[in-house]
């Protein structure tokens, strides 16, 4: 969950210039704290946000930043979406390589610690698909 929210993040600030928290945690379902925590996640990770307080504020991307995460072609869109919405993939099947192929592109993107930490946690769960 907390990748897929980040990666939100990353491609609404990119799309609407300044967004607030409040906004941001109303689309994502979450709290604002929740937000800001990944905000802190996404500047150590070496994202140049900005923030500003008051009427008017939101938080931003740095000028003339850009991620990296447009040089998605549209299949890997297509599959991360199809996962995301419950369509399972078989195991050695084309959406499953499809999907794991999209999916190390948003690990090369990150920094090594967090690169690290995700192998970390993935590595914590056994999917057993095989039917009973």
């Amino acid at each position: 969950m907390r990748l897929n929210r980040l990666i939100y993040i990353l491609l609404t600030l990119e799309k609407e210039k300044k967004v607030t928290a409040k906004k941001l945690a109303s689309e994502l379902e979450t709290s604002i704290r929740t937000i800001y925590r990944d905000i802190d996640t996404l500047c150590s990770a070496g994202i140049p946000i900005c923030a500003e307080s008051g009427q008017g504020g939101g938080i931003s991307l740095m000028a003339g930043y850009q991620t990296q995460i447009k040089h998605f072609d549209k299949d890997d869109i297509i599959y991360l979406f199809l996962n995301g919405i419950g369509v399972k993939a078989e195991k050695s099947g084309i959406l499953d390589k499809h999907t794991d192929m999209s999916l190390k592109k948003i690990i090369k993107t990150l920094p090594k610690t967090q690169t690290e930490e995700i192998q970390e946690i993935v590595g914590r769960f056994v999917v057993d698909s095989s039917p009973w």
